[in-house]
């Protein structure tokens, strides 16, 4: 896996993290991104995930997509942490994820059914996350 080769530099940002106070307790204290091509079980096990954490799935790119949303889905409701879909509204139903994440190109393109998502929102007390990487000039 290459985003978690070095667990060991991770776990000691995942412990930093244990000191985050949030008033807001509904949205996680800290959300890691995975985008490996395969889920390693045993490589997972190995990080010092923090109480009230969530995976955001992007891994765009791999067909083994569902598959791998489904295995990830299993290992957080082990860990007791939510589990984000990046972009896909429909694997994150499929598979009763905690959320969606949208990148910031799809509110920009203006891709999102807002009312859609609003209803699903509250139907389903889903985390809606997005990314905001730039600031307009």
């Amino acid at each position: 896996m290459r985003s978690l080769n070095s667990h060991i530099k991770i776990n000691k940002l995942l412990d930093y993290s244990k000191e985050i106070r949030s008033k807001d307790n509904k949205l996680p204290k800290v959300i890691i991104i995975f985008d490996d091509e395969l889920f390693n079980k045993k490589k997972m096990l190995k990080l010092k995930i923090p109480k009230k954490s969530a995976f955001l799935l992007r891994s765009y790119q791999t067909k083994k997509r569902k598959k791998i949303a489904k295995q990830l889905l299993k290992f957080c409701k082990m860990k007791k942490i939510k589990l984000l879909i990046g972009s896909d509204i429909k694997l994150a139903k499929d598979i009763n994820a905690h959320g969606v994440h949208f990148p910031e190109y799809m509110i920009k393109e203006n891709k999102i059914n807002w009312i859609g998502i609003k209803n699903i929102k509250y139907r389903k007390k889903w985390i809606i996350t997005t990314a905001a990487h730039r600031h307009a000039h």
